[in-house]
């Protein structure tokens, strides 16, 4: 990642926190995307702003050595596939009759992508067709879908309710209690009782994890079905990456609140232990709000 970050960067910011393994981070609303470097023994993080293209879905496609990115437009799908080590090496995936990508997923060797204006997950190619659809309620945006995981063999998408108006998931009092997260082949309900979920994750104990972003937490559900929950008040938890002894949170400062009170602005990743759910610390960012997290080594 040394060639990508260091000729893509526009802004280079030292920090003072620690952090044990090096992120990818993507923002909307203006946001843009992050390479952070880990601390070290002498060093703090540094943080390399590549640029500014409000971003939400991220992920890698490892045996091609690209990250697989969906930048935010109303009007079309975009996908940007860039290689991780040569920064020249780019292609940009464009789709008229998709718009308000909240996500892509490299899953069984395809691209998926949540269009979430149009209410429905796609598998796409390269050249910008529409492989596969699988369409999600009556009407546009009505069950806002938004985030991808893998749960083993399973693709699941969350989605903050299964509404047959356009405008219910954007009330509280509507999507209060019911977000789901779906298997997005069969449409099976794996967890309901949500509030606007984002981020479903799984862990190599079978653990199962979403953020309950409108009840500013995070859930952890065990082979056991046993809820463990971890608080961030005041927050908008989402955008997670699990590794082997962390786990990273994303948290975005709420909409409604920065906009209306202009100044400086920062999110943060929430670092936790992953046995015991404990925070270790956490890192500034230069957005206002966190989509997506993904841990890679150089």
């Amino acid at each position: 990642m040394t060639n990508i970050r260091h000729l893509l960067a526009t802004e280079i910011i030292s920090g003072t926190e620690w952090l044990p393994e090096d992120l990818i981070v993507s923002a909307p609303n203006s946001g843009g995307l992050a390479y952070i470097n880990r601390s070290g023994w002498i060093h703090k993080t540094s943080t390399f702003v590549l640029d500014r293209l409000s971003t939400t879905g991220l992920c890698i496609d490892r045996d091609r050595l690209r990250i697989v990115r969906a930048v935010q437009h109303e009007s079309h799908l975009c996908i940007i596939l860039q290689h991780l080590y040569k920064p020249s090496a780019q292609h940009i995936v464009i789709n008229s009759e998709l718009s308000d990508v909240h996500d892509v997923q490299i899953f069984d060797d395809a691209i998926y992508a949540v269009s979430s204006a149009t209410n429905e997950i796609v598998t796409i190619c390269e050249a910008g067709q529409i492989i596969r659809r699988w369409k999600f309620g009556d009407k546009n945006t009505c069950w806002h879908i938004n985030c991808l995981g893998k749960w083993d063999s399973r693709l699941v998408v969350s989605a903050f309710g299964r509404f047959s108006n356009d405008n219910a998931w954007q009330r509280d009092s509507d999507t209060s209690g019911n977000g789901v997260v779906l298997d997005v082949m069969t449409g099976a309900v794996l967890w309901e009782g949500l509030s606007r979920p984002h981020s479903p994750r799984i862990d190599v104990d079978g653990t199962q994890y979403v953020c309950d972003s409108q009840e500013q937490r995070l859930l952890a559900r065990g082979p056991d079905q046993a809820i463990r929950v971890v608080r961030f008040p005041g927050t908008y938890p989402r955008g997670m990456h699990i590794s082997n002894k962390h786990i990273y949170v994303g948290l975005s400062l709420i909409r409604s609140q920065y906009l209306s009170h202009p100044g400086p602005t920062c999110g943060t990743i929430a670092i936790l232990e992953r046995e015991t759910l404990k925070q270790l610390g956490s890192v500034r960012l230069p957005f206002a709000e966190v989509y997506d997290i993904i841990a890679v080594n150089d």
